[in-house]
Order: C-alpha cells, then structure tokens, then sequence
C-alpha cells in the first residue's frame, strides 16, 4: 500500500491516494477522508460503489481501506461506480 496526502480538502474530506496490486498490476485509487468527529477517521473510495472504511488512526484506516478495496474488487466490474468522474479543486 502506498499513501500519498495530496493536501486536497472538498468540504472537509482529505483526498489520498492508494495503490493496489493486483494479479492484473497495480491501480491505483482515490480515498476521500473525513474525521469522523469522535477521534477516529472515515474513509470512501469513490471509484467503486459501497467502498468505506473506518479507522481509530490514518494508518489504520489506510490498511482498512486497502482491504475493503481489495474486498470490492474481488466483486468484479460491478462494484465500479461508473458515475463517479474524478475530483476536482475548486478555489475561491
């Protein structure tokens, strides 16, 4: 697994990224962050559907996450969100 902060926030996620290997290579995801607002973290992989995750720390979390996306994609071409078109920064 590998954890880029981007220093991105959207409405007070924090965008980082996570790289996956898989029997294909390795993809790469976006993970979107939020504080869950009792000490621990949320996580949400956009790119595939029903993909969260939760952790008490980041590094927890970003081990979760590369799990559950692991999980998500075990599922097949179902579980990708073909809705979801990218993130954006938008400064104002």
């Amino acid at each position: 697994m590998i954890c880029q902060d981007s220093h991105s926030e959207i409405s007070g996620f924090y965008r980082l990224e996570v790289a996956v290997k898989t029997p294909k290579g390795g993809r790469q995801f976006y993970v979107l962050v939020k504080d869950d607002g009792e000490g621990g973290y949320i996580g949400i992989a956009p790119e595939l559907k029903g993909c969260l995750s939760h952790g008490l720390t980041l590094n927890e979390l970003m081990s979760n996450m590369d799990e559950v996306i692991r999980l998500c994609l075990e599922d097949g071409e179902e579980a990708e969100n073909p809705c979801f078109f990218g993130i954006q920064r938008v400064t104002i």
